[in-house]
């Protein structure tokens, strides 16, 4: 009888263990959408964040621009945050950089860094045409 009210007590506490288990956050996960790490000058991307974590961890975003931009202040990338995903809207050059998700519980604090590329677009590449006068074919 006392060994069988032992295993209870014992699975009881195990149980309740596992019911309040606190954790610090995993290593967050980054997802871009679009999922690609290059953009065009204009284009819009959002970028998800998520950690595993009890209780649930808080999140923010920094950004630290590629060298070419520091310094520059008066061009900003068009942001908006909720929860924790961002949101880039019409992305300009200066919107290059890394891109850093910090997870924290109170537990432990954990980040992951995204790099995004902005390009411009070339609207009207010059093409070549090449011909062979002897057979009469053309290449663009």
């Amino acid at each position: 009888m006392f060994f069988t009210l032992f295993i209870v007590h014992v699975l009881i506490l195990f149980i309740e263990h596992l019911c309040f288990f606190k954790d610090g956050p995993d290593e967050p996960s980054v997802l871009l959408n679009p999922h690609k790490s290059s953009f065009y000058v204009g284009e819009d991307v959002t970028l998800y964040c998520s950690a595993d974590s009890n209780p649930p961890s808080n999140f923010t975003w920094t950004f630290q621009p590629t060298k070419h931009f520091h310094g520059i202040k008066d061009i900003l990338c068009t942001n908006k945050i909720i929860g924790s995903m961002l949101m880039l809207q019409n992305m300009q050059l200066s919107c290059s950089g890394e891109y850093t998700c910090t997870a924290s519980n109170g537990l432990g604090t954990r980040f992951k860094k995204v790099l995004i590329n902005v390009r411009v677009r070339v609207n009207n590449p010059q093409t070549m045409t090449t011909s062979c006068t002897q057979c009469g074919h053309t290449e663009t």
